[in-house]
This record gives structure tokens, C-alpha cells and sequence, in this order.
């Protein structure tokens, strides 16, 4: 591991000044973390509140930025969810999602000096179907997770190594990636599924997902967590929060939540 994190130091080392695209998560996070160490103060942190992630996530970032004295941005990104794209949700949204996001930020970045903007992808992400990822070397955003070959184990251990309480943090991806292809991207829809997932995340749930097909809400867990789930406290007024916001059947998926 120390052989890895020393290669994360070279390649971020290139970059300078730096803005890290800082999410909160568990790969932004060492990211963050090994570029303040790395860059000192020639490096700072945007935080986009754009409406598809989580808001107990933005709280986090900041929280985390601000505990390792690193300059941060916090930054209103919401207005995406208006741009036609997300009325037809396509099956490669997260391309134009990631193309609007980040052109955003390189202006944001070049308005206050920063010239290169850093990202977390890993080696895991590159896995399967990743069209954000091409929008991400269109735009020449920096992937030094990519460069030093870390991937996602290396992650969580360097993160132990560092002493990062994200070591074990559960993913947690794009909001809006709990909507089925094709059903309109709404900041009402979005905000009514953060709501459960906040509800699941305020019970102390390790990983979930509310995921919804038009009709009806799936929940996700981790199979070690049904026991708790179909506790009568937590089941009943999980069904209530779900009626309230007008979905009125809510399933629990038996499968259970997958690490992808």
C-alpha cells in the first residue's frame, strides 16, 4: 500500500493548483485527503449541490473539507436537473450529466486560478458500461486513481492506513441513478426518494437504495439487514413516508443490495 500511495503522490504532484471534484464519498475523500497533504494550499475542494446526490453527502464534504483545513466551494449545480436531457433519460445520461457538471466546474476553477480539476475514478469504475467516464477525458479532467492502477480495495485500504473513517463508508451513487431509463428526471421525483433513502440512512441502514419503475418503490439492503428492516417500528413508518409522498406499494427487493 505504501508502494500505491506514493504513486498517488507523484501523479498528483503534476497538478498544481488543483480543484478536486469532492463528493464526500469514499474515493474523493483519500483523494481530497492525499492532495492537501500533497499540494498544501494550492489546492481546494468543489462541492456541487446538484440535486442528484444525497444532501446528509454534501454535509459530510464540508464537514471533511473544513476538518482538514482545505479551501472548499460549495456550489449550486441544481439547474442541471432542468436541461432536456433528463426529461428523456437516456441510458448514457451520466455522459451528459458529467459533460454539463464538469464544464461547469473548469469554468468555476478557471475563474478562481485553479488549473487542473482532479476526479476519483478507479480502476473498478472502468468495469462495465461507464459513459461518464468518457465525458470525463473529453473534458481532460484528471483520474489519478486511474494513473497510479488504484482501484477501489486500494482505496478503502489506503483510506484505513490514513486513518479515514470513510474506509468503510457504503457508495453511494447518483440519485438519480434509482429511476428506471426512461421515466423523467424530476427535482420532485429526486427529492422524494432522498427522503426515503435519508429516512434509511437516519435508521442506520450500512447500504440501501429506493429505487423506483414508475409504479412502485424497491427497497435494497444488505441481506445481514432484512431482520431489521421488517422490525414493525421501522416497516411501518417506513410504508407511511412512502404513502405520504405517493407511492403506494413499496417492495423489498430479496435478492438484496449487490457491490457493483
Amino acid at each position: 500500500m505504501n508502494e500505491k500511495l506514493n504513486e498517488l503522490k507523484n501523479c498528483i504532484k503534476k497538478y498544481s493548483p488543483a480543484m478536486i471534484a469532492f463528493s464526500g464519498g469514499v474515493d474523493s475523500t483519500l483523494l481530497l485527503k492525499v492532495a492537501k497533504d500533497v499540494l498544501n494550499d494550492n489546492v481546494a475542494a468543489f462541492i456541487g449541490k446538484c440535486g442528484t446526490h444525497p444532501e446528509f453527502e454534501t454535509k459530510e464534504a464540508v464537514e471533511f473539507a473544513e476538518g482538514i483545513k482545505t479551501k472548499y466551494y460549495l456550489y449550486d449545480t441544481s439547474e442541471l436537473l432542468k436541461e432536456k436531457v433528463f426529461k428523456f433519460h437516456p441510458h448514457d445520461l451520466c455522459y451528459y450529466c458529467k459533460h454539463l457538471m464538469f464544464s461547469k466546474a473548469q469554468k468555476f476553477a478557471n475563474d478562481y486560478g485553479y488549473r487542473y480539476i482532479l476526479e476519483g475514478t478507479n480502476t473498478s469504475d472502468l468495469e462495465g458500461h461507464r459513459p461518464g467516464y468518457k465525458a470525463i477525458k473529453e473534458l481532460d479532467i484528471k483520474s489519478p486513481f486511474i494513473e497510479a492502477n488504484i482501484d477501489k480495495q486500494d482505496i478503502r485500504q489506503i483510506s484505513r492506513s490514513l486513518g479515514l473513517k470513510t474506509h468503510d463508508k457504503a457508495s453511494f451513487a447518483c440519485t438519480a441513478t434509482r429511476i428506471a431509463k426512461g421515466i423523467p428526471i424530476t427535482e420532485d421525483l429526486i427529492s422524494k426518494i432522498e427522503k426515503i433513502e435519508t429516512y434509511l440512512y437516519n435508521e442506520n441502514f450500512k447500504q440501501f437504495r429506493a429505487r423506483y419503475n414508475g409504479e412502485s418503490i424497491r427497497i435494497e439492503l444488505y441481506p445481514s439487514e432484512f431482520k431489521r428492516i421488517v422490525n414493525d417500528i421501522i416497516r411501518l413508518r417506513l410504508i407511511d413516508l412512502c404513502n405520504s409522498l405517493g407511492f403506494d406499494a413499496v417492495y423489498l427487493d430479496l435478492v438484496g443490495y449487490v457491490d457493483k
